[in-house]
């Protein structure tokens, strides 16, 4: 419906404008230059003024800084005159000047009783830099908040993977030995009696095995850490040494 609308807009203004002659063309041609010529130099005029007003708000802003505190971040010297290279001084690193002057390139400073200029770039507005300080220790602070945050979510998740972990082995050693003995061997405890296979799963793996095998028995030592010994005859615990 909007594309019928507009091609028969279309269609109307070709007629209208097929209906004119060249000399009335040729006016509204020039009607309409005028019409630019016209907005141009209001645009120019435009610009112009918000080129001065630009320029009020530098110097506005300038003034401001008279009588205010600046801080030097890197050292500079200051000079006697403001277009000259003699130095009757320097600012040491983070130390406060208070500026008296503003000139094209530099500051009128007065420091620690001296009375030069420095250059407008060797100094930061003391209420800015500090602005700046505690914006960056507030984002620094925001960024460790979130950091503990998201290590103590992922320690919630690791401690429920590490009671899942639990619960499984529970359940299957309680299903593998009994209820009694599962809960025993998945506590770590050994006992007198049990076999082989049940101490690997309630101490793990030993370190080392020390066997000795005879006509009718087998005889068998397991090292563990901590000066820890469990020993075996024909796969059956007889001797607990902690």
């Amino acid at each position: 419906m909007k594309k019928f609308i507009l091609l028969f807009a279309v269609v109307i203004l070709t007629q209208f404008l097929c209906g004119q002659t060249l000399e009335e063309v040729e006016s509204q041609i020039s009607i309409l230059k005028s019409k630019i010529e016209l907005l141009n130099t209001q645009i120019q005029e435009l610009n112009q003024q918000l080129d001065s007003l630009n320029k009020l708000r530098a110097e506005l802003l300038e003034k401001r800084t008279i009588g205010e505190d600046y801080i030097c971040l890197a050292g500079t010297a200051i000079y006697k005159e403001p277009t000259g290279y003699a130095s009757v001084g320097t600012i040491q690193t983070n130390s406060i000047a208070k500026v008296t002057n503003v000139l094209e390139e530099k500051y009128e400073i007065l420091f620690n009783g001296v009375k030069g200029y420095v250059h407008k770039n060797a100094l930061t507005p003391y209420k800015e830099y500090i602005a700046k300080k505690e914006a960056a220790t507030k984002e620094k602070a925001r960024e460790e908040e979130e950091a503990r945050i998201l290590e103590q979510e992922q320690a919630k998740k690791r401690y429920a993977a590490a009671i899942e972990r639990d619960n499984q082995k529970k359940s299957q050693l309680i299903k593998k030995y009994g209820e009694k003995n599962g809960l025993m061997i998945f506590e770590g405890k050994v006992w007198i009696g049990m076999t082989a296979e049940m101490a690997r799963d309630s101490w793990g793996y030993p370190k080392d095995i020390n066997r000795t095998i005879t006509a009718n028995l087998t005889h068998e030592q397991w090292v563990y850490d901590n000066d820890k010994y469990l020993y075996f005859e024909n796969g059956i615990l007889t001797t607990i040494q902690e």
